[in-house]
């Protein structure tokens, strides 16, 4: 039931549904809903409303993190909203449980999510987020190690994460974030590449739209399967091994990659064993890595003649 009276979107019920998802709203809204012309229709004045959300799938995380692809699992939330549309006043809490969380860079979601959060003023409030990423250890491994592993107890990989942290919705259009996040044997294995590797992690997301992303990252175990030759366009001028990306609304990285042993690279080129310490920054969308890898052992293939690497 609506009703518009006075520059105010009244709405005794307004129940909105989907397969994975329900929204139920009740209250007022500030909206300039004239036939005519006007400068804005969403109006910076007091508003007063009820949402109450429940479902499977979560879509509206992605307008918080957009490196998130999806959110699924048992979700239940219910929040009074006052203030105004751009400078809100929270009040309320929402649970998911039993989750699943997948990163638009990563193959592996993290699954038995559990996120407690809350709402207070103007403060987004996550008390809690942790769950488990896990995969089975032959996973990318040659054909050779997944015969042997026919005879022996396959093993499984699982790593856990937490958080935790708040983001300030005092500016809708300028949002501030302070989470935090860390990671224990965490496999990772990179969406766009045949590059996998276990990993500890500690990651900050700090500042206004847009923040920064900075982590400290410690490879346990690093192996890069792919063709050198995919790892740059023709004109060798940008990357394959990332998604195409405008620039625009993402998030700035400034990760520190230690990698003190087992990093392999294994293609028709090499097959090396190196270490080092690499940083990856991301600025405005473009991916640089910088810094210095030093082989350790291995072999390389140079026009059919095969050498040897030993340090």
């Amino acid at each position: 039931d609506l009703s518009y009276a006075e520059k105010k979107l009244q709405v005794k019920k307004l129940d909105v549904t989907e397969a994975d998802w329900e929204y139920h709203l009740t209250g007022f809204l500030p909206l300039d809903l004239s036939f005519y012309a006007v400068d804005k229709r969403v109006l910076d004045m007091p508003q007063n409303f009820r949402l109450q959300v429940k479902g499977k799938r979560l879509e509206l995380i992605r307008w918080f993190i957009p490196d998130i692809e999806y959110l699924k699992g048992d979700f239940e939330g219910d929040w009074n909203i006052t203030g105004s549309l751009f400078h809100p006043q929270l009040d309320g809490k929402m649970n998911v449980k039993d989750g699943s969380l997948k990163f638009v860079q990563l193959v592996d979601p993290v699954e038995q999510l559990t996120v407690e959060m809350r709402m207070q003023n103007e403060n987004l409030i996550l008390d809690r987020i942790s769950g488990f990423v896990e995969k089975s250890e032959s996973e990318g491994v040659s054909s050779f190690w997944k015969f042997w592993k026919v005879f022996s107890k396959e093993k499984k990989l699982k790593g856990e994460i937490n958080g935790f942290g708040t983001i300030n919705l005092k500016d809708i259009n300028n949002i501030d974030y302070d989470l935090y996040f860390s990671g224990d044997k965490v496999p990772a294995n990179y969406e766009y590449a045949d590059i996998s590797g276990v990993v500890d992690f500690s990651v900050q997301i700090t500042g206004k739209t847009l923040p920064l992303v900075s982590a400290q990252i410690a490879l346990s175990q690093l192996y890069y399967r792919e063709p050198f030759s995919s790892s740059s366009s023709g004109s060798g001028s940008e990357s394959s091994l990332t998604p195409t990306y405008t620039g625009e609304d993402l998030w700035d990285w400034d990760f520190d990659i230690s990698v003190p042993n087992n990093c392999w690279i294994i293609n028709n080129d090499v097959n090396l064993e190196l270490k080092g310490d690499v940083k990856v920054l991301r600025e405005g969308g473009e991916l640089k890595i910088l810094g210095d890898m030093e082989t350790i052992r291995g072999k390389y293939f140079l026009y059919g003649k095969r050498g040897r690497e030993h340090v």
